[in-house]
């Protein structure tokens, strides 16, 4: 049996080898709304823990720590007497030390698409996200106390079995643009489309409401596998609410970003993220989203109408700091350049950011606040316009062309 944990809109999920699994992405259009091809981003994330022969595979899938004799720890988050968290991302690994023969295993799946009609645009939809975990001074990541050791002020009202985390805040501060990004910039009156909740194994619900009126915005209550041989106790799926007619309200309204996790036993790692698609209020037409396009006019391209480069224009592409689109900003809250340079765990530029989540070269994603290093200069001639259109991708010939004068030159 192979179980896959996917970072989708659950993390947990169990399947037969030959099941056939479907995910449907709206890339384009939803509802009478539409996004521009390639909004959403073009890649999947996979967390993929091998479970075979493995009877106690909760702690597991939840990535919880383990002591040098490899016993789960509970303690920290567990038992409410250190800030030390019991779990998560960092201690993950597999929980087997089976092997076997390799097997390749191939996706497949559908994508639909139309061209924008002439004379006919559609609306931009932006994704917005938030994050429930700041409640408990967390980000991404959170523990679930049992039911013993949970704090009053997070134990659902009538049920300590339950931990409730509630988040109250405007709307417009609450909610990041993409995943995490930057600040909200959308409408002063949102209109909103579609909510999916990310949620993890002992999550009940997550909803959004309007702290003003107790209008819930969006609702996903989660559901839970009952095969014993597939998925007994895994979180299947999570709802997702879809509106034809869209949710209408000021940006700067209060509301409520709630979760309800079971607090029967500890749980590590878990999350409470919402995404959500308003309208972008900006008409999108065909001349700015064509499926197709004429990039030559003649069977091959003329290579003088291409832009001059020269080793300045390669440095300058190559030398930026990465670090606000690296995963240590986008999980970790790490996003100055500054810090990673100057803090007590780093040993400075050409050296090493270490942390519970591994070692990071410091100049791999702060190239220019390090001063272009040298060792951060590559040839990036397979991805120029020379070689994705003229077909020159190899640094040799390009220098030794004929119409190049050489290092140093110009082609």
């Amino acid at each position: 049996m192979l179980r896959l944990f996917l970072l989708v809109s659950l993390e947990s999920g169990s399947f037969d080898l030959n099941y056939v699994f479907c995910l449907t992405f709206s890339l384009v259009c939803v509802h009478t709304d539409g996004v521009l091809t390639g909004d959403e981003g073009d890649n999947m994330i996979f967390h993929i823990i091998d479970l075979r022969e493995v009877d106690d595979w909760l702690p597991c899938i939840e990535c919880r720590c383990q002591d040098a004799n490899g016993t789960y720890l509970d303690f920290g988050g567990g038992d409410g007497s250190s800030p030390q968290f019991t779990g998560g991302v960092s201690c993950c690994t597999n929980c087997t030390d089976l092997e076997g023969p390799t097997v390749d295993y191939r996706m497949r799946y559908n994508v639909s698409y139309s061209d924008i009609p002439q004379d006919e645009p559609v609306k931009e939809l932006l994704m917005l996200t938030a994050d429930v975990s700041p409640v408990v001074n967390r980000t991404i990541e959170f523990d679930v106390p049992s039911y013993d050791n949970l704090p009053v002020e997070f134990q659902k009202p009538g049920d300590p079995f339950i931990q409730r985390l509630v988040r109250e805040m405007p709307f417009n501060e609450m909610f990041k643009h993409e995943f995490f990004g930057a600040d909200y910039y959308g409408p002063d009156i949102v209109r909103l489309f579609r909510c999916v909740g990310h949620l993890h194994v002992a999550a009940l619900s997550m909803y959004l409401e309007n702290a003003e009126t107790g209008e819930v915005l969006c609702a996903g209550d989660g559901t839970y596998g009952t095969d014993p041989t597939q998925d007994k106790g895994f979180l299947t799926a999570v709802a997702v609410d879809d509106y034809q007619e869209p949710k209408t309200f000021s940006a700067d309204t209060n509301v409520r970003l709630i979760t309800e996790y079971n607090a029967t036993e500890l749980h590590t790692g878990v999350m409470g993220m919402l995404f959500i698609f308003i309208d972008g209020e900006r008409d999108v037409y065909a001349s700015e989203a064509a499926l197709t396009l004429d990039v030559c006019a003649e069977p091959t391209c003329d290579t003088s109408l291409l832009p001059l480069l020269s080793l300045e224009d390669i440095a300058g592409a190559v030398c930026e700091d990465t670090l606000a689109s690296s995963p240590a900003c986008q999980f970790g809250g790490l996003c100055d350049c500054d810090v990673v340079i100057n803090a007590p765990e780093s040993t400075g530029c050409g050296g090493t950011y270490t942390s519970d989540s591994g070692d990071m070269m410091v100049d791999s994603v702060c190239a220019k606040s390090c001063g272009c290093p040298a060792t951060k200069c590559q040839d990036t001639l397979t991805s120029s316009p020379i070689c994705q259109f003229a077909g020159i991708c190899d640094c040799p010939s390009f220098v030794d062309d004929p119409n190049s004068s050489g290092c140093g030159g110009v082609f």
